[in-house]
């Protein structure tokens, strides 16, 4: 089903500007905004606030990396996507007060979330608790709902107000938007297991301090020699770390990425939570695998709406910024791969999350 009444790409980072690309979208077939920020825009509450807390209807996105319009990847930009649907907005906020506090606001709001198929849920990937955030979400909807999306934040890593709302921009929380339209799915990554398990023995959010009871960091240095072409030092951490993340293993055996942004002494810093006891594998990936994997996601979802919808569809990425990062000047023939295997359907947006 095609939810999108109007894609427009503000390339002036003025309020200006964004004012009125926000107001050419209020067509009288547009119910809710979706708006995806590119964060070299550098949007800012005090600037901003006042346009969005304005706006009459439903509301919702975030601040990324890179934005995808049209099938291209855009590193200045903000998207404004215009929807001929209601969405229903549930704001779960204060990610960093726990475990308990997320399950009590999930808890509220999940009489209506659990009558909802289909779920985008953008949270601050700068938060601590996601893993918690996305468990409990997934307690309540279990197999019921289709629920897909990104974290939003910078790639300087500096947490900062990055979730547009209703209320203002703000961080240090989760939205999630429910779409009353029917959805197809396609997920893949690409990258191969190349040693492991390991367990997961000390952390404590996204810091990873140790596996199979030793230094985190040894353990991850040991394999990469001894099972990958890589090695660093110091200086040349992140291009490596880059090209082998962790690979956590979910509940229902899939395997999620988990690249390693820095160290701290002995432990790995995580580009998300990292729960003690869970199993771990060192992932490795190259570019052929990579722009393959994302074409299969793209014609696995592709395939399933034709069953149902035919051509009449809205196409959304979230993609993992860290694949521009491997791939480099072959990111477009990733993009390329997934427009190809979408039939060349001519709206694809979406982030680079």
């Amino acid at each position: 089903m095609r939810i999108t009444t109007k894609l427009t790409l503000c390339d002036e980072p003025s309020i200006k500007s964004l004012k009125q690309v926000i107001l050419n979208s209020l067509t009288p077939d547009t119910k809710s905004l979706l708006i995806l920020a590119t964060e070299a825009d550098n949007w800012l509450p005090e600037e901003i606030n006042a346009l969005l807390t304005s706006l009459k209807i439903p509301v919702f996105g975030g601040v990324f990396p890179y934005v995808i319009f049209d099938g291209n990847q855009y590193a200045t930009g903000t998207l404004i996507v215009g929807l001929n649907v209601v969405t229903d907005i549930f704001l779960i906020e204060g990610l960093s007060q726990g475990k308990k506090h997320i399950e009590e606001q999930l808890e509220l709001f999940s009489n209506n979330i659990t009558k909802e198929k289909n779920l985008m849920t953008i949270v601050d990937g700068l938060a601590p608790n996601i893993q918690r955030f996305t468990e409990g979400l997934y307690e309540i909807t279990g197999h019921n709902s289709i629920a897909f999306g990104g974290g939003a934040g910078t790639l300087d890593f500096i947490q900062q107000p990055c979730l547009f709302t209703n209320k203002g921009m703000i961080f240090d929380a989760a939205i999630i938007a429910a779409i009353p339209a029917l959805c197809t799915l396609g997920v893949s990554h690409g990258l191969e297991i190349a040693a492991g398990p390991f367990l997961v023995t000390k952390s404590k959010d996204n810091i990873l301090e140790s596996l199979d009871y030793k230094p985190a960091l040894d353990v991850y240095q040991k394999h990469l020699f001894e099972d990958t072409e890589y090695i660093f030092n110091q200086d040349s951490f992140c291009d490596v770390s880059k090209m082998c993340p962790l690979g956590i293993e979910n509940l229902d055996g899939e395997i999620s990425a988990r690249v390693s942004m820095a160290t701290d002494n002995k432990s790995l810093i995580l580009t998300g939570d990292i729960p003690e006891n869970s199993i771990v594998y060192l992932l490795k990936g190259n570019n052929d695998n990579l722009i393959s994997a994302s074409g299969q996601s793209a014609n696995m979802a592709y395939a399933a709406n034709q069953s149902t919808n035919k051509n009449d569809m809205s196409v959304i990425i979230f993609d993992c910024a860290s694949r521009t990062l491997i791939l480099e000047h072959d990111f477009c023939k990733e993009l390329n791969a997934i427009k190809e295997n979408l039939n060349n359907h001519p709206h694809v947006f979406g982030a680079l999350s």
